[in-house]
């Protein structure tokens, strides 16, 4: 099955729920290629457009469609890990917010764990996860707003 919504009406989507432009301050959206596996982080300065970026750090596979920035096709960051945090590795404070527990391995990138360690070389993380209520009231569905 492939997604019911075409690339451009994803990112008409997500661009309606945007400003036009990057906020001010340092955000970072993570994707990965589809094609290669390779990680890819976008920032203000990236050159790619806030609501493409933005499409892309969202396409989850099978639910949105892949969004393309030059010749790669993009889907979301979240499938290499759901948190992303070894990002923040080097930082002196960190909060690391998880939603959802993170398997103890993953083929594509550290696990949260891995990422915690990485984070306390340098500094200190405080992680927070959803506690059970918090799970009951999110549902079954990630994807349900």
């Amino acid at each position: 099955a492939s997604p019911a919504l075409t690339e451009e009406a994803w990112l008409a989507r997500i661009g309606g729920m945007l400003p036009a432009q990057w906020p001010a301050g340092r955000l970072a959206l993570t994707a990965v290629d589809a094609g290669s596996g390779e990680f890819v982080v976008f920032h203000a300065d990236s050159g790619v457009p806030l609501e493409r970026a933005v499409a892309a750090s969202c396409a989850v596979p099978m639910v949105f469609p892949l969004v393309h920035v030059g010749d790669r096709a993009l889907m979301d960051g979240g499938m290499r890990s759901a948190t992303n945090a070894d990002l923040a590795a080097g930082y002196g404070r960190v909060l690391v917010v998880s939603c959802n527990p993170e398997p103890p391995t993953s083929p594509f990138g550290p696990t949260l764990d891995e990422s915690l360690r990485l984070i306390g070389e340098t500094g200190t993380a405080l992680h927070v996860t959803a506690d059970e209520a918090s799970h009951r009231a999110f549902g079954t569905n990630p994807l349900d707003p």
